[in-house]
């Protein structure tokens, strides 16, 4: 009888654990009744870790998982307005433990869009013959195809879009990646999957004693973590019994967000990097869940909160308007308005106040987020693309 299909997963560094990460994890945990699954970790000396492989196996289900380390080289640029690596390349001896993963699976479904990492794989895969799916979940495709960025941000979407043109498959995650890659790559094949619940939640008891507006993620200015922290100010000016929670480090905004922190010790708390119970602690505690982000895919962490019961504030964003379709699971504002996002978050601050309606809403918000984007029913999609 044949065995389950081998399927190799390429993150970008797992240890730093952004949205990207963690789903490739909690995908590789969830389709291993069906393949035989090796996760790909590329790693260099210049990489900051915030969270060990040890930690990553006792937080994910990773059983029969196995975790490879593919060492790299990174070189640091500016990338749409923040520090990160973008360049990252194995190292000989990291290059061989790639080649030899890719030579004995059946399927690839890379994550990181890095395009040094990209072309790498595209060109092996089609070389050993093998099915190979890219999941795009950031902002980088769309940016790379609409041209956007300086001189030296164009150079690099060249090189990227001639190793998104080797791909066969791609699973995107909104309307706006699908359109583009269709129009761009009319032979490819475009599905779209949207992401799911990572873990299991329900409506919370609606805490009370504090209203706490809630935002989870890296402190980016593509996030629009500035615009936060200039909304929280405007915010306390108008109310200050509004409290703030952050949770995430990271980026070109985490001096702003200490900063933020420290004018305002009574309204805004800012914990770092957090996962497992302390972050199901805050996402329980709070009342209002802000996405700021100046462009966004389907973000997970929107996801989580609209799970607990959050009513949710985003920008009118490609991504967000995939997700915020329904009048009471929050408010769409016009694109970058600080001043309109103030007025939302005071606004669900009166219907919190108010009791009941808003504690209904909250039953509402999570009964349908968990009904329509639960593992059950997005879980078996993600497979069927990825069968050889």
């Amino acid at each position: 009888m044949p065995g389950k299909p081998k399927l190799a997963i390429i993150t970008n560094n797992l240890n730093a654990l952004g949205g990207g990460e963690r789903l490739s994890l909690e995908i590789a945990s969830r389709v291993r009744d069906s393949f035989d699954v090796s996760v790909l970790n590329p790693v260099s000396r210049l990489d900051r870790a915030t969270i060990s492989t040890e930690e990553l196996k006792g937080r994910f289900n990773l059983k029969g998982v196995e975790l490879v380390d593919v060492n790299a080289w990174s070189f640091m640029a500016r990338s749409f307005g923040s520090d990160r690596y973008v360049f990252r390349i194995p190292t000989p001896k990291g290059m061989a433990t790639m080649m030899d993963a890719m030579r004995r699976c059946d399927v690839v479904y890379q994550t990181s869009l890095n395009p040094l990492t990209l072309f790498i794989a595209a060109t092996a895969a089609r070389s050993y013959g093998k099915k190979f799916v890219l999941g795009v979940h950031n902002f980088s495709v769309s940016k790379a195809i609409k041209g956007e960025g300086g001189a030296k941000q164009r150079a690099l979407s060249a090189m990227f879009l001639k190793a998104l043109g080797m791909v066969g498959y791609f699973h995107v995650t909104n309307t706006r990646d699908q359109g583009l890659l269709r129009q761009r790559f009319p032979k490819a094949h475009v599905e779209l999957i949207y992401n799911f619940i990572t873990r299991r939640a329900r409506a919370q008891r609606t805490n009370r004693r504090d209203f706490i507006v809630f935002y989870a993620g890296r402190l980016e200015s593509q996030k629009g973590v500035d615009l936060l922290c200039e909304a929280i100010a405007k915010t306390v000016e108008r109310n200050d019994r509004i409290k703030f929670h952050i949770a995430g480090s990271g980026g070109d905004c985490e001096q702003l967000v200490r900063g933020t922190a420290h004018r305002y010790p009574r309204n805004v708390k800012w914990f770092g990097f957090v996962f497992g119970k302390r972050l199901e602690a805050l996402y329980k505690g709070a009342s209002l869940f802000v996405l700021p982000s100046r462009s966004e895919t389907f973000s997970i962490s929107l996801l989580e909160a609209q799970s607990y019961g959050m009513p949710a504030l985003a920008f009118d964003v490609d991504g967000p308007k995939d997700m915020i379709r329904n009048g009471f699971q929050g408010e769409l504002i016009p694109q970058f308005d600080v001043d309109g996002l103030v007025d939302g978050i005071v606004a669900q601050y009166n219907l919190w106040s108010a009791g009941r309606p808003f504690d209904a809403n909250r039953r509402r918000i999570a009964a349908f987020v968990n009904r329509n984007y639960s593992p059950s029913v997005i879980i078996p999609k993600i497979k069927r693309l990825l069968m050889p």
